[in-house]
């Protein structure tokens, strides 16, 4: 017998997202989630990619989901490790993961505070103007450094001198957004101690389990048939799963 390896260390990283499939004649929404090791991730000349990876995927409620990614995280040693979770900003993300991870940090994507810090320079400067440009990059610099609480003052300065009823929303709804998740948007801390502040790898696993096969023009589904499909496309993307399941299957 082979003595065992080393136990693992460093954080693991859960990432979840949701995406919508018309089933049953009305739009429902996928929740999907990706367990992964900051040692998986691989730097290429394009994009880092995952060698490793878990996914769930499930049409219904964060509990079902939860029925799901427990197991696939706690495989991971959650019991002796931190978490690191990351998500979009859904309360729904950050409600789970207090429930599942007593040991977590939470990190807020950057890209997708980075998306809403440009819908609001788009509705207060003009879509694509320098102006509009200049200002975001003032914002994501703030953000990239510790300095979330600079923009959210910022915005309420800004915020009081708006005539326009659509750009005082803007401001507000981006305040709300940064105010929420202040608290885990430290990206300069986060970087320090080594996190991963970008969600690509569930991003990256709902375009394949749910844009590609499942949103096609036209396509309709029914609940036995959509749940059936989820299962499949998780397993396919989860590394090591599609061998271990046919293997099963032929052996049963």
């Amino acid at each position: 017998m082979e003595p065992a390896g080393p136990p693992p260390s460093g954080p693991v990283y859960v990432a979840m997202d949701g995406g919508m499939i018309f089933v049953d004649g009305r739009w429902q929404e996928v929740k999907l989630g990706c367990v992964f090791e900051a040692a998986a991730r691989v730097e290429d000349e394009k994009r880092p990619a995952l060698a490793k990876r878990h996914v769930v995927a499930v049409r219904g409620t964060p509990a079902a989901l939860a029925a799901r990614l427990w197991p696939r995280a706690a495989s991971a040693g959650l019991a002796d490790r931190l978490t690191v979770v990351v998500g979009d900003g859904a309360p729904w993300i950050w409600n789970l993961a207090a429930e599942l991870f007593p040991q977590r940090v939470e990190i807020l994507d950057w890209y997708h505070a980075d998306e809403h810090v440009s819908a609001a320079a788009r509705v207060l400067y003009g879509d694509g103007t320098p102006k509009a440009a200049q200002w975001r990059q003032c914002q994501l610099d703030r953000l990239w450094t510790d300095g979330v609480d600079q923009v959210i003052d910022a915005l309420r300065f800004l915020g009081a001198h708006q005539r326009s009823a659509a750009k005082r929303e803007a401001v507000a709804g981006l305040s709300r957004y940064l105010t929420t998740n202040r608290e885990r948007m430290h990206y300069q801390t986060f970087r320090a101690a080594g996190y991963h502040i970008g969600s690509g790898a569930v991003e990256s696993a709902v375009s394949y389990v749910v844009q590609q096969r499942m949103k096609r023009v036209g396509m309709r589904w029914r609940a036995l048939g959509a749940d059936a499909m989820l299962a499949l496309r998780s397993v396919y993307r989860s590394t090591g799963a599609w061998d271990q399941f046919w293997a099963a299957r032929r052996a049963a």
